[in-house]
């Protein structure tokens, strides 16, 4: 027996079994794993295909470009975003641009 790996083990515990912790991971269910399980179902990206910060970089952001439009294409006329009303036929042309950009802008590049 390490008696440094146990040492480290339990304390690992401790923090992972904090009220804190038990929050901050509940929100992860929430906010992180939807958006890659939905790369993985629906884009089939498993991994990246380049190396390299700035190439992965790049790729993330075209897969989250294409979930966005996914997501666009999805919500259709029902789609609203705070400061743009509603999407449908009777607005006019010059909106239709910013609702796409600011759609599309949602996401951080991870």
């Amino acid at each position: 027996m390490n008696e440094n790996w146990e040492y480290f083990k339990s304390k690992q515990r401790e923090l992972l079994s904090a009220p804190e912790t038990g929050q901050i991971y509940a929100q992860r269910k929430i906010d992180v794993e939807p958006v890659f399980g939905k790369m993985k179902a629906s884009l089939h990206f498993n991994r990246f295909s380049v190396r390299g910060f700035d190439k992965v970089t790049k790729e993330a952001g075209i897969v989250i470009l294409a979930l966005n439009i996914m997501k666009l294409v999805t919500v259709g006329t029902n789609f609203k975003i705070k400061g743009v009303s509603k999407w449908d036929e009777n607005q006019n042309s010059v909106s239709r641009p910013i609702l796409i950009q600011r759609l599309v802008m949602s996401q951080p590049l991870l």
